[in-house]
């Protein structure tokens, strides 16, 4: 008796797993004819349609048809399924473009966001004789990155003026963080990086901080600077501080 019971069990849970079985089987059949079914009753064109949803920045430099155009080339080559990979790097290329994130939602349908470059520096290549030329100004960014963007904008920030050399260019933004640190309230007009490091501070006056212990220097700077404020106003004048010990002042 007891063990017609346990084979009557036995086939219960048996039926019980091929019903299960077969009803997952017949829905993936089910969702397959549906999406079969939306196909053939739409246009299989507009089933391929490429649709992008993009998300940019505000106030952003470059607008939605430049990044159209850079990536249609691709998009006309592999319109039956998007390569988001090289999408991705051919807006990268832009080179206001800082980052890019995409997501496919379906298909050839993509969201894209954009994120922007921002500028901390203007930046201006001491290698050129003509500013006017090609590659001679550009900005550094708040991540210490180097762009040179074929449409510039009109920004109030600080001038850096060094070769455009990335290694050189982010050391230089470390630099001069550190730099308006050091000088608290007193904001940096320019700085300039050849062999040497020099400062312009506002209204124009000139720091010569050589190529070594400039922190020091600087430090230094600032004592003598706040001495000298306090029985003359200087606008124009120029403090060398490679001395070990003093300083030369220049009007």
């Amino acid at each position: 008796m007891v063990k017609n019971q346990n084979s009557n069990k036995k086939l219960s849970n048996r039926f019980y797993l091929s019903v299960v079985y077969i009803s997952k089987i017949l829905f993936i059949i089910s969702i397959l004819l549906l999406i079969g079914w939306i196909i053939f009753k739409s246009n299989f064109a507009d089933f391929l349609e490429v649709n992008i949803e993009w998300e940019i920045e505000k106030n952003s430099p470059i607008d939605e048809s430049i990044l159209i155009n850079r990536i249609s080339p691709i998009i006309s080559k592999n319109k039956y399924l998007l390569n988001l990979s090289k999408i991705k790097q051919s807006l990268e290329n832009e080179p206001w473009v800082d980052k890019v994130y995409i997501k496919r939602l379906f298909w050839n349908n993509i969201k894209i966001n954009v994120s922007i470059h921002k500028v901390a520096i203007r930046l201006q290549n001491i290698d050129c004789d003509d500013i006017n030329q090609k590659n001679c100004l550009g900005y550094i960014s708040t991540k210490g990155k180097i762009f040179i963007p074929d449409k510039l904008v009109q920004v109030d920030n600080p001038l850096a003026l060094a070769k455009f050399d990335p290694d050189i260019i982010y050391d230089l933004y470390l630099d001069f963080k550190n730099y308006q640190a050091i000088l608290g309230a007193i904001a940096i007009k320019s700085i300039t990086r050849t062999n040497i490091d020099k400062l312009t501070i506002m209204p124009n006056i000139k720091i010569i901080l050589g190529y070594d212990k400039q922190n020091q220097r600087l430090k230094r700077f600032i004592k003598i600077y706040n001495r000298i404020q306090n029985k003359k106003r200087i606008k124009n004048a120029t403090f060398d501080m490679r001395y070990s010990k003093g300083f030369a002042l220049s009007y």
